[in-house]
């Protein structure tokens, strides 16, 4: 059952890819995107990224590899940390 949930999903190896359905090449255009258009913007992003990088290495208690994303609406998530090696 389980199986036949994630039938369209694509199987992801470390370097490989498999879409399962007919890719569509779409022009998109992020020039409006506060990232691109607004000065200052990716530096404020990064420092609040890089601390909230900071409070996960803080919690546990030494320095970590973090995964993570920012929503549309500006919050940070962490998907996994692991230590640093």
């Amino acid at each position: 059952m389980i199986l036949a949930l994630f039938h369209r999903f694509a199987g992801a190896g470390l370097f490989d890819s498999h879409p399962t359905m007919e890719l569509q090449q779409q022009l998109v255009d992020y020039s409006h995107e506060p990232l691109v258009a607004e000065p200052g913007f990716a530096q404020r992003l990064a420092w609040r990224v890089a601390l909230a990088c900071c409070q996960v290495e803080r919690l546990l208690g030494c320095a970590q590899d973090v995964e993570g994303g920012v929503c549309a609406d500006g919050t940070i998530v962490i998907l996994q940390a692991r230590p640093q090696v």
